[in-house]
Formats: structure tokens, sequence, C-alpha cells
């Protein structure tokens, strides 16, 4: 009974184990997704850069300049708020690989149980078999001394 009590147990703590993974997992394709993001558009605010540094040259068109400069505003701002997000990623993303590290210890203990039940339990009929082996020893080594004693 124990024994179907423990496999049950591992195979909750390995589903358990798995959807720990799975989670860590997930924050850090959303970070490489938010970085990803981070990069497009710190390109982006560049290229306005080059633009609004050609826009200055020769016929100012201030217009132009001062869109350019919104956009770049907006663009450092949605930066902004996507290193703000990555941060809070990065720390959710510690707190999951925590919990992923004792869902593994959770069930390297258990692995390790079941081992020794199963070692224990190999042991013990070991000791059996043996235990057998020397009575029949002892039978058969009786029953040559009385065959011998009878042959006399």
């Amino acid at each position: 009974m124990a024994k179907f009590r423990l496999a049950t147990l591992l195979k909750i703590r390995e589903r358990e184990r798995d959807h720990a993974a799975k989670n860590v997992q997930d924050a850090r394709m959303a970070i490489e997704k938010l970085s990803t993001q981070k990069q497009e558009l710190l390109a982006e605010n560049e290229s306005m850069n080059a633009i609004r540094k050609s826009a200055s040259v020769g016929a100012m068109n201030l217009q132009s300049i001062l869109d350019t400069q919104r956009f770049q505003m907006v663009l450092g701002a949605q930066v902004q708020q996507i290193e703000n997000h990555l941060g809070t990623l990065n720390q959710e993303l510690q707190r999951r690989e925590a919990q992923l590290l004792k869902c593994q210890q959770a069930v390297k203990s258990l692995e390790k149980l079941r081992d020794q039940r199963a070692e224990a339990a190999e042991t013990l009929i070991l000791q059996k078999q043996q235990e057998r082996t020397d009575e029949w020893a002892s039978v058969r080594f009786a029953m040559d001394i009385q065959s011998q004693s009878d042959d006399s």
C-alpha cells in the first residue's frame, strides 16, 4: 500500500516540477520578447535621430524636427516602460526559478526514498533466500549424517 502512495506522490511532484519548469520557460520567453521590442524601439529611435539631424541641415523644416522629437520622446517613454516590465519579469523569473528548484528537490528526495525502499526490499528478498538456503543445507547435512549412521 505504501508503495502505491509513494508512486502517486512522486507523479504529483513530477507534474508540479514540470509545471514550474514551464512557468520558468514562459517567463524567459516573455523577457526575450520584451528585450527584442526594446531593441527595435532603440533602433527606431536612432533612425529618428538621423532623420532629425538631416532635417536640421540646410533649409530647416521646424515642424518636422518637432514631430521627430515628440516621436522620440514617445519612443523613450516606451523604452522606459519596457525596462520597468523587464525588471518586474526578472524578479518573477527568479521567484519561478526558486519554485522550480524546490520542486526538483522534492522529486529528487522522493526518488531517493523510492530507491532506498527498492534496495531494502531487494535486501530482504536476498536475506530470505539465504535463510532458505541455510535451512536446506542444514536439513541436507542432517540427512547425510542420518544416512551415514544408518549405513554403519
